[in-house]
């Protein structure tokens, strides 16, 4: 049944007794915790429950009522032969002014009954409370008072049942006199004389003594399984719409919590790329490269310099990838190299003889170098497998600060990217956006609207840099940690100049050990190669370098826009969460767009969560 909201019927109690009587059992637990009362026995032994028919009663002064006090098991089975003991309490504020009881211990019957009669003394409030061993202790609302008093029925419904009605598993009810539901925040809650009341929705709650004076405020909350609050109504009854010779029935739409949104958080988002980077493929190929064939890094310097001969050119730029067109100088040095991959199979490797079986120059240029391999040498397989998985995985750290904005649904986000963390050898390297020098790290005043429980974030753009970030990260968990050059000219110097030559009993190093060895084998003058030698060698730490490069933009690189669900999971109305990984509590958010670097966009989708920080 569905309730118009705010509108009293009158209604007799015609069968209301037996619809209390059924509900008593879901009701117990919390009317033993109202007022701020430790009534509930260790959990280990309670294992019984206390019923109360009336749950509350209005006697006048020195007049009496009677209490029927059931003793039943979880399963609502009577429990008879058992010792149930009684006593007065006192109401917050108030003492009992002479009231007392027929009796403080019975025993129950057949029915798990014992009758309880209470004579009231001057005008005031009190609890009678039952208790019983192994049970949960009950209470009932005793007013004395020459006022009058009529009973009222309370039903709450979710107002939004297809967002809630899974969700919401109880309502739990609140009365309180003479305030309004202006004056009361469901998260501080004033103190309160009468017991809570814990029912399913859409189920009666029974009050049998309201006066017909004043104001009663009702506020219920829609609790889920664990208890945090999910939907909240309250309304206000005044005293002169009840019924002294009848109950009235009065709806309570329960609305949808809506937890702030308000605030700074602390945001992770894994970017997931719909296809593979391109310029990710650039720099796995190029530090690849200085390992890749067995006559390497000999094989790679011979192809920088050959190409480096003839000079950029329209259509062949110094990119260590010799043409036929390398002049006549370079076609003798061709001439020369080995047969291409015989040995490995690989297209770009060398063997060792030439095609007339002569020894090769990658192979002479190979013996230049130390054996067994210098610590420089024998890191570049490792560099070039770090550098091919440097992409697997990139997680962007950022902060989300929330303020509010108009209408109510309305907020505005300053987002800001902290930094950015890549795998290396199987190990998270983190790189402050500080480091690279983003202009623009902040996109502010972005708009967000939010819908329900979801949020709906504008795209926004900021600057990611994520190329710089990569290098930087490149340079000091694969380069610096095993003492390397970070500079790649640096480390092309150093690799390239472990070469070492005899000539005519002077040591030669480098670009000198290459020309002065390969310059005599094809008759031609010392000096023939150094200036191409040089140039190749540039070239090769453009080359390591222009992957990198690639992924960097100009300026705002990245724009991104999504949506992400508040999460309260304390009840507190302020949302700890943005979207979550945990089971059971929720999904991340989801950003969708793009990364516009100078080697082309990139598009992506990046789950995200985001918590909050006091910070």
């Amino acid at each position: 049944m569905r309730y118009g909201r705010d509108h009293f019927t009158g209604e007799h109690p015609q069968g209301r007794v037996a619809a209390l009587a059924s509900i008593l059992v879901s009701t117990l637990a919390a009317s033993a915790c109202g007022g701020g009362r430790d009534l509930v026995p260790d959990a280990s032994t309670a294992t019984l429950l206390i019923a109360v028919t009336p749950d509350s009663v209005a006697v006048r002064p020195n007049e009496s009522k009677i209490f029927t006090f059931r003793l039943l098991t979880e399963q609502a089975t009577p429990v008879s032969d058992r010792i149930m003991q009684f006593s007065i309490a006192p109401a917050p504020g108030f003492d009992p002014k002479g009231a007392t009881l027929s009796l403080d211990r019975g025993i129950t019957d057949d029915a798990g009954e014992v009758a309880v009669q209470v004579i009231a003394g001057s005008q005031t409030r009190f609890l009678v409370r039952a208790s019983a061993s192994h049970a949960t202790p009950a209470e009932a609302v005793v007013y004395v008072t020459n006022a009058t008093h009529a009973p009222a029925e309370i039903v709450a419904y979710l107002e939004d049942e297809a967002e809630l009605g899974e969700t919401v598993t109880t309502v739990r009810i609140h009365l309180f006199d003479d305030v309004a539901c202006k004056d009361i925040r469901a998260e501080t809650l004033p103190t309160m004389f009468y017991p809570p009341r814990t029912l399913p929705p859409d189920t009666p709650a029974a009050y049998n003594s309201l006066s017909i004076d004043g104001i009663h405020v009702f506020l219920a909350l829609g609790l889920d399984g664990v208890g945090t609050t999910r939907a909240e109504g309250c309304v206000d009854l005044p005293g002169a719409a009840l019924l002294p010779q009848g109950s009235v029935r009065v709806p309570l739409a329960l609305r949808t919590v809506r937890a702030s949104p308000e605030g700074k958080f602390r945001a992770t988002s894994q970017l997931q790329f719909t296809q593979p980077l391109r310029a990710a493929a650039t720099i796995a190929t190029a530090w690849k490269d200085l390992s890749d064939c067995p006559l390497d890094p000999a094989r790679l310097w011979l192809d920088c310099t050959i190409d480096a001969l003839s000079g950029p050119q329209p259509g062949d730029p110094d990119d260590c990838r010799p043409g036929p067109a390398e002049g006549p100088l370079g076609a003798r040095l061709l001439a020369r190299r080995g047969l291409p991959g015989a040995a490995t199979g690989n297209a770009k490797c060398r063997d060792r003889s030439d095609a007339l079986g002569l020894p090769s120059h990658d192979g002479l240029a190979a013996n230049l170098f130390p054996s067994p391999p210098a610590p420089l040498q024998a890191i570049l397989p490792a560099l070039g497998k770090e550098a091919a998985g440097l992409f697997d995985s990139v997680r962007l750290a950022s902060t989300l600060t929330i303020t509010p904005g108009a209408p109510p649904d309305r907020f505005w986000l300053d987002h800001t990217l902290r930094s950015v963390e890549l795998l290396l050898g199987g190990a998270s390297v983190s790189v402050e956006l500080l480091e690279v020098g983003a202009p623009s790290p902040t996109a502010r005043f972005v708009p967000i609207e939010r819908k329900r429980n979801d949020l709906t974030i504008a795209s926004h753009g900021l600057t990611l840099r994520l190329g710089s970030a990569a290098r930087y990260a490149f340079q000091r968990a694969s380069l610096r940690a095993r003492g390397a050059p970070t500079d790649t000219v640096a480390l092309v110097s150093a690799l390239t100049g472990l070469a070492k030559h005899m000539d005519r009993g002077v040591a030669t190093f480098g670009c000198a050990a290459l020309d002065s060895l390969l310059c005599t084998d094809i008759g031609e003058a010392r000096g023939c190669l150094l200036g191409a030698c040089r140039a190749g060698l540039a070239a090769l730490a453009a080359r390591l370098d222009a992957g990198f490069v690639a992924l960097d933009g100009e300026d705002i690189d990245l724009f991104i826009g999504g949506s992400v669900a508040v999460i309260d999971r304390d009840g507190d109305r302020r949302a700890e969460l943005l979207g979550s990984a945990m089971s059971g509590v929720g999904a991340p958010g989801l950003w969708q767009g793009e990364v516009r670097a100078r080697g082309g966009i990139s598009n992506l989708a990046a789950p995200w969560t985001a918590k909050r920080t006091d910070e």
